[in-house]
């Protein structure tokens, strides 16, 4: 059920992208590994727990 939702957040955002005119500021490509954002996300959030 979670993957689903997490989905539904997906597909919500490519239907709403395709009405903009102008383009995104940061793209996929952007973005470091996905295992270095987890790891700073986790940071972040087992500081502020």
């Amino acid at each position: 059920m979670q993957r689903l939702l997490e989905f539904k957040v997906q597909a919500d955002d490519v239907m709403h992208r395709q009405i903009r005119t102008i383009r995104g500021v940061i793209t996929k490509h952007d973005l470091p590994n996905s295992g270095y954002v987890n790891a700073l996300l986790r940071e972040c959030i087992d500081r502020l727990q």
